[in-house]
Order: C-alpha cells, then sequence, then structure tokens
C-alpha cells in the first residue's frame, strides 16, 4: 500500500503524484499558488493581473487572506469558461516597484 520502502515504490509515488497535479490542468502547481498570488497583488494598479488555477490550496487561500489584511488588494475569482475544474483570479496589484532599478 502506502509503504515506500523500495526506489520503485518511491517513484512510483512521485510518478502518480505528478500526473495528478498534470490533470488538475492549473498552470502551476498546488505548491507554488500562494507565491503566484503574492507576485500577482505586488503588480500593476493599472491592468488587472490574472491567473488560472486548480482547486486552491489552503495555503493559497490563506495568502490572499494576508494580502487583503496587509495590501488591502482583493481578488475577483470566476469558474473558467473552458474547463470547470479551474478558477480564475484577477486583481489590481499594489504598484509596488523596484526603487533601486534604473530606468531610461
Amino acid at each position: 500500500g502506502g509503504q515506500l520502502d523500495t526506489p520503485e515504490a518511491v517513484g512510483l509515488a512521485a510518478a502518480r503524484r505528478l500526473l495528478r497535479e498534470i490533470d488538475m490542468d492549473g498552470v502551476v502547481d498546488t505548491a507554488h499558488q500562494a507565491m503566484v498570488l503574492y507576485f500577482l497583488a505586488l503588480g500593476e494598479e493599472t491592468r488587472p493581473g490574472r491567473v488560472r488555477l486548480s482547486k486552491l490550496s489552503p495555503a493559497a487561500v490563506q495568502m490572499m487572506r494576508h494580502l487583503r489584511d496587509f495590501l488591502g488588494i482583493s481578488f475577483q475569482i470566476r469558474e473558467d469558461q473552458g474547463d470547470r475544474d479551474t478558477v480564475v483570479l484577477s486583481c489590481l496589484g499594489a504598484g509596488i516597484t523596484n526603487s533601486a532599478r534604473r530606468t531610461f
């Protein structure tokens, strides 16, 4: 069953988990959803940022709460028209820029 006592069992478990993530159709795996939402929240204030994600992980939901509480960023969530198992999240970012970067 769930024993990972051989290299083959570890490989099989890893392959199955990878296939489950691919099957969910998000543009990023569930382990990194929170980071993508964070980057969207730091983005432009004038154009909405959008991303299509699979079922939201608990970490992603908590990140959205933090972004609302600390940066005042709220996400619009809607079902993806083409795929019933994914959602599209969009937001206007906080407009954070790298002040050390030179611009011309």
